[in-house]
C-alpha cells in the first residue's frame, strides 16, 4: 500500500521492520504482487526476499510432523451376526 501511495522507502522500511521482529511474509507475495513492482528493482528488497525464502524453508523443515508409530490392535473376535 505504501508503494502505491508513493512511499517506496517507507514500504521497504516496514518490511525491514517485519524481518527485524523475526516475522516474515510469503516470498511469493513479495515476488508477484503488482503493487510491489517498484521495490523489486532494489537490491535490498531482493535480499529481503531471499531472507524470507530462507525463513520459509526453515519453517517448512521445522513443521514436518514426526512419524507416529502405533501398535496394532489386539486381535479380537467379533460376534457373528445372522
Amino acid at each position: 500500500m505504501l508503494v502505491r501511495l508513493g512511499h517506496p522507502d517507507a514500504a521497504q522500511a516496514a518490511l525491514e521492520g517485519i524481518r527485524a521482529r523475526g516475522d516474515w511474509f510469503a516470498p511469493a507475495l513479495l515476488k508477484y504482487d503488482p503493487d510491489l513492482e517498484e521495490l523489486r528493482k532494489r537490491p535490498e528488497f531482493q535480499a529481503l526476499v531471499r531472507d524470507f525464502e530462507a525463513r520459509l524453508e526453515q519453517e517448512r523443515a521445522r513443521a514436518r510432523p514426526e512419524l507416529l508409530r502405533m501398535q496394532p490392535w489386539p486381535r479380537t473376535r467379533l460376534p457373528r451376526c445372522c
